[in-house]
């Protein structure tokens, strides 16, 4: 008996690593997590921005079809709203868009599906303008109220072709409050206007492909058209509660206005003019195509790194017929740890993404109870 529990107890490290990802996603396949080099958020350039410590509130407002409020992974941040389509206080997503843009800004981690968004925990206002179709009178309406309730980034990711003089007034009420407004480009594969994102007030926001190198082949382009972000997901939040395959320039304004907001919740001091002189310096323009201008590349990685240093610690351990590497990212700011991620298990070879958040004293994984489950840190 003594020489089984000897064996067992020998066992345990490689039972521990064997099950990392499934402790770590909360998934029974082992492959649920494997490696996933496109069309998820965490593994793009974007979530560099993550590594920015907050250190102050921010509110974004999405002005869109609606929030599922009672949505498990969005709830905790909405702060509150209005429907100016039916000119209430309840305004739940009607469309199945809203919660999407919702998820991709502030969504809080699956670890199952492992998918979350770049800023969890942000506060959002939730406004319905949008049913069928967009009204430039709700529109409006909602950015008026966005800032009037201490929205620092309004999301548009809708539009009009045409400039209604009411949209304008709304967009100039937000700029004289230094309230910064992101808008997507649209879908239309063509150059055309689409408000509020072609007003030279707002940023404008096109669409780049899974590998984030190219266009979407849907996507608005133009002289109005000031960067692209990523606008493909294999996973995005529904209303449901599901997760979906979304493309389009809608959620590359949702990454931008992500994108924003984490800097803003750093340094509450940034003006609209400081953040694009920010994202210009660290970006880069994107090749014209065809004639088909569309704006400004983001280098999220090079901008965190004005800020914070990102290493990466690789922690081996072997053992007669497994070998498993933990890849781990550390922030600093200073000489003072701010962040922990153990992004990567490395199980004979094949990497499964993990990006769980660790404790910054942590430093490896000391213990795991197989029947409890219950995984301690070390």
């Amino acid at each position: 008996m003594k020489n089984i529990v000897k064996k067992l107890l020998l066992l345990t490290p490689i039972l521990l690593l064997l099950l990392i990802p499934q402790f770590i996603t909360g998934a029974v396949n082992i492959g649920q997590n494997s490696d996933r080099p496109y069309g998820y958020i965490l593994e793009s350039d974007y979530a560099s921005i993550m590594n920015l410590p907050i250190k102050h509130d921010v509110i974004v407002a999405i002005i869109d079809s609606g929030i599922n409020y009672n949505n498990p992974y969005i709830r905790d941040s909405v702060i509150g709203g209005y429907d100016y389509i039916d000119n209430d206080n309840d305004p739940m997503d009607s469309e199945n868009h809203g919660t999407g843009i919702a998820g991709i800004i502030g969504g809080k981690k699956n670890d199952y599906i492992n998918v979350s968004g770049l800023f969890p925990g942000v506060k959002i206002l939730n406004l319905r303008a949008v049913s069928d179709f967009a009204f430039e009178d709700a529109v409006a309406n909602s950015i008026r109220y966005a800032v009037d309730n201490g929205a620092k980034i309004i999301n548009c990711s809708l539009g009009f072709s045409t400039a209604y003089q009411v949209l304008i007034d709304a967009i100039e009420y937000a700029d004289s409050k230094g309230v910064i407004i992101v808008g997507s480009a649209g879908n239309l594969n063509r150059e055309i206007d689409n408000y509020p994102a072609s007003h030279p007030k707002t940023i404008s926001v096109s669409g780049l492909n899974t590998s984030n190198e190219r266009r979407l082949t849907t996507a608005t382009y133009g002289e109005t058209v000031d960067y692209s972000t990523q606008g493909s997901f294999d996973e995005v939040l529904q209303s449901d509660g599901t997760y979906s395959l979304r493309n389009g320039t809608s959620y590359s304004s949702a990454v931008m206005s992500a994108v924003i907001a984490r800097l803003l919740a750093y340094d509450d001091s940034l003006t609209k003019s400081s953040i694009i002189s920010l994202l210009d310096q660290d970006g880069f323009e994107l090749p014209i195509l065809h004639g088909r201008k569309i704006g400004r590349k983001l280098n999220v990685t090079s901008l965190v790194n004005r800020y914070v240093t990102l290493e990466t610690k690789m922690i081996e351990m072997d053992d007669d017929r497994n070998n498993v590497v933990l890849e781990i990212e550390i922030a600093k700011e200073g000489s003072a740890v701010i962040r922990k991620v153990l992004k990567y298990a490395y199980v004979n070879g094949r990497r499964y993404s993990l990006h769980k958040e660790m404790p910054c004293e942590v430093v490896t994984m000391f213990s795991y109870n197989r029947h409890t489950r219950f995984f301690k840190w070390m």
